[in-house]
């Protein structure tokens, strides 16, 4: 089958305004050769384009989302496609048969050929609704995950590749902003080195309680024992409860899947993962990075839902690197004598990033005011040493480093050991 397609430009961007079976001679049009499919890539206002398979497409990016109308139904020569045409542009475009269907739209062309699994609490299913949108991960040469989190629950996530991935961070970061205008975002990050790999994806809630005020963190752990959580860490766990996700024998997590946030639910729900084996759903599994209980969190806010966090054992030759906004450290990453690495608080790839220098020619200091607490690191000069009547401190050789934050700050701590 052969469409003709005609775009028109608007706020910068160029939208589908007709598309029919002729061509219209008065218009400049676009031809598109489809079979058995069409796949329609939409934004928040309209159609930004047409494609007849998942390799023609070239429209990427965060805010972009798709969805394929079968041409060729069982029993049926061809089906045509309905849509809404408000005057100008075609503001949707959806199957026939789906027509009192909610329209799911995914923000890939095409998903992993991999078996599908969800978390199924209901206190993490919202009603449907007209239009679902999903978001979903590959976890292939992925570097790092960032979150995006609002209050207490994870908002957004972000998959860094082993490539320069800043810019798209930044788009990302942008769009979280645009959509929680009023909100203090917090962006945890979570590296992941070389030979790991995820293996289990966890789901946190508030006991007893209905999406959205169900608050749904995100949680993950690797093959190598390490594991974080993309939201605050508080004092009483048992306020929570708790599903995680893990595929069976050798198998593997090929992605992650959520429905995303949007104006009106302002949290991802449906949440699940891509995997090549059966999984193993696992009730109450907690990953929390717990902190020993004589480790109390900053006296600022609420123990519950203020206050993160993130550790790292200190050893001989650490290298760091600081994130920065405003002369202040947001977080810092330690990379190991064995390329191992790990973060601490929030590593911003679109704020300033230090040199990386050596963890013991540093020092560092706590500073307190009286709406915030802040976290200053400096780089000693050669040969000289800390003034110890001062408030700044030498890193130890040994030991681990722990990083309160929050909406109400950084707090960094030397402990002497921590499991």
């Amino acid at each position: 089958m052969t469409l003709f397609m005609t775009f028109k430009d608007w706020n910068e961007r160029s939208y589908l305004s007709s598309l029919d079976i002729a061509r219209n001679q008065q218009e400049q049009t676009q031809m598109l050769q489809v079979e058995d499919s069409l796949i329609v890539c939409r934004d928040h206002f309209g159609i930004r384009g047409l494609y007849g398979s998942s390799q023609e497409v070239r429209d990427r990016g965060p805010g972009l989302f798709f969805h394929t109308i079968p041409l060729r139904a069982q029993g049926r020569k061809s089906a045509k496609p309905r849509g809404f045409f408000d005057g100008r542009f075609l503001r949707t475009l959806n199957a026939e048969r789906a027509a009192f269907r909610p329209v799911i739209e995914w923000n890939m062309a095409s998903l992993p050929s991999n078996m599908a699994f969800r978390v199924s609490s209901t206190a993490l299913l919202p009603d449907l609704g007209s239009l679902c949108r999903y978001i979903c991960h590959e976890f292939k040469d992925i570097s790092g995950i960032s979150a995006a989190v609002q209050g207490c629950r994870t908002v957004g996530l972000f998959c860094h590749t082993k490539g320069d991935s800043r810019g798209l961070f930044g788009s990302f970061v942008k769009q979280m902003q645009a959509l929680f205008v009023s909100s203090m975002l917090v962006f945890p990050y979570f590296s992941i080195n070389d030979q790991e790999q995820l293996h289990t994806i966890g789901v946190r809630w508030v006991k007893d309680s209905r999406f959205p005020v169900s608050d749904p963190v995100i949680q993950v752990a690797t093959n190598q024992g390490r594991a974080y959580t993309f939201g605050p860490q508080p004092q009483d766990e048992q306020l929570f409860e708790y599903q995680a996700l893990r595929p069976v024998g050798e198998g593997s997590i090929v992605g992650l899947f959520y429905r995303s946030a949007d104006e009106v639910a302002r949290a991802i729900s449906n949440i699940g993962i891509f995997a090549s084996t059966s999984c193993d759903r696992l009730d109450g599994l907690n990953l929390n990075v717990s902190p020993n209980r004589s480790i109390r969190c900053p006296r600022r806010g609420s123990s519950i839902q203020d206050w993160f966090f993130s550790k790292a054992r200190i050893e001989p030759d650490t290298i760091l690197q600081v994130c920065m906004a405003d002369s202040t450290c947001l977080g810092a990453i330690l990379t190991y004598p064995d390329n191992r690495r790990e973060c601490l608080g929030e590593f911003r790839f679109d704020k300033s990033l230090s040199d990386q220098v050596e963890l013991q020619n540093c020092s560092f200091t706590n500073m307190v005011t009286d709406r915030r607490l802040y976290v200053l690191i400096r780089r000693l000069p050669k040969d000289s040493v800390v003034d110890t009547s001062t408030d700044w401190n030498s890193f130890p050789t040994t030991g681990t480093l722990v990083l309160w934050y929050g909406p109400h700050g950084h707090w960094l701590q030397v402990l002497d050991e921590l499991q």
